[in-house]
């Protein structure tokens, strides 16, 4: 008979077997990688992690504040989100709502001040959760969004197959760059982090965006009119 602890550690060897496969993988692709696709000048600091992110922005915002997290997985960072109001997505573990983010945002009617968006990182999945996220979220609230900064090519491709992958969520940027009434800036530290503030109270109506005419090379382009900013920056950021 299966219990809770054999689920889990089943699930625990599970994760570890596929984490050598990946970087098995990786390491025979590195040649590759190396000659004949793109790369791009990001150094990813780890000093700061996504949780201290989201603490410095909570830190921005009353102590009654609605904090929503889709996509939780283990809980890694929703188990460290100090606040009484908060609101984890995740279908199959983790948070404490067990619905898809389509799901949610249908019957939703709760205003957010700080959102995380750390679910499905495929660019399309990525496009509906941050729209029903920036419909939903409080004006000068914030929208964290994970894995938006790849470094080299071979990491964003849209089925997994490395020890680091950021599939094609990085492509949102350029969606974000037709959006006026928002503040965008990437944060380097973690997996690669985009900040997005709602600065109006005028919602998102365009819902079908083409991705698929935007590749790695434009995003490098891209990566010199998009502000960076450091925890200092951020800490002061109004």
């Amino acid at each position: 008979m299966f219990t809770i602890s054999n689920i889990k550690f089943f699930d625990y060897l599970y994760r570890k077997l596929r984490s050598v496969l990946y970087l098995f993988i990786t390491i025979l692709i590195f040649p590759y990688q190396a000659f004949f696709l793109s790369k791009a000048k990001i150094k990813l600091k780890k000093d700061y992690s996504r949780v201290d992110i989201l603490k410095i922005l909570i830190d921005k915002k009353d102590s009654d504040m609605n904090y929503l997290e889709i996509g939780c997985d283990l809980n890694q960072t929703f188990s460290k989100i100090n606040l009484v109001n908060k609101y984890g997505v995740d279908p199959i573990r983790g948070g404490n709502i067990r619905k898809t983010s389509s799901e949610f945002f249908k019957d939703n009617i709760t205003s957010f001040d700080i959102v995380f968006i750390d679910g499905s990182h495929l660019v399309e999945d990525v496009h509906e959760d941050f729209i029903n996220s920036f419909n939903s979220l409080n004006v000068g609230g914030f929208i964290l969004l994970d894995d938006v900064l790849p470094k080299y090519e071979i990491n964003t491709t849209r089925r997994r197959f490395t020890s680091v992958s950021n599939q094609d969520a990085y492509k949102i940027i350029f969606f974000l760059n037709q959006i006026k009434h928002i503040e965008f800036y990437y944060l380097p530290y973690d997996h690669g982090l985009g900040l997005v503030k709602k600065i109006s109270n005028e919602n998102l109506k365009i819902f079908n965006f083409n991705y698929g005419v935007y590749n790695f090379k434009q995003f490098i382009e891209n990566l010199e009119k998009v502000k960076f900013l450091d925890i200092k920056e951020l800490k002061f950021l109004n």
